[in-house]
């Protein structure tokens, strides 16, 4: 299963040329990625409330355009990979209407238990969300 959102791009998110700052693009991927697990079942409040956390274990952008102030921009993401105790979600931002990438990414994100950050399996204490990942998987695999 794949996701997308639209927004433009925010004055405060660029340079003083107007391009899209590097480091806005891993705020994005987190605005996907928060929408893709609400998709999928897995709302972060949710996970959250039931004393669990995903924290980012590995990034990695690749620019391969630009975005300037006002672009109306569209990011799209799917998870790639789960095992357990870990998810992999991919990236592609594009300005809307044009299929060329601008950026692409990818993010890695272990399950912990939110008082110890202790890595767990979601497959045994929360089976209900290792089936929700593991179809994601299986329908957005790219």
């Amino acid at each position: 299963m794949a996701a997308e959102i639209h927004f433009r791009v925010r004055y405060a998110e660029t340079d003083r040329m107007g391009v899209t700052h590097h480091a806005v693009y891993p705020i994005w991927f987190e605005m996907l990625r928060t929408e893709l697990c609400r998709e999928i079942g897995l709302p972060y409040a949710e996970v959250e409330a039931a004393g669990v956390m995903s924290p980012l274990v590995g990034l990695q952008c690749r620019y391969r355009g630009t975005t300037t102030y006002d672009d109306p921009i569209v990011v799209r993401g799917w998870i790639a990979a789960y095992k357990g105790a870990r998810m992999t979600v991919r990236y592609e931002v594009y300005v809307e209407g044009d299929e060329t990438p601008r950026c692409t990414g990818e993010s890695e994100h272990a399950w912990v238990d939110a008082r110890t950050f202790a890595p767990f399996s979601l497959r045994r204490r929360f089976p209900q969300w290792h089936e929700a990942l593991s179809r994601a998987v299986e329908d957005g695999d790219r």
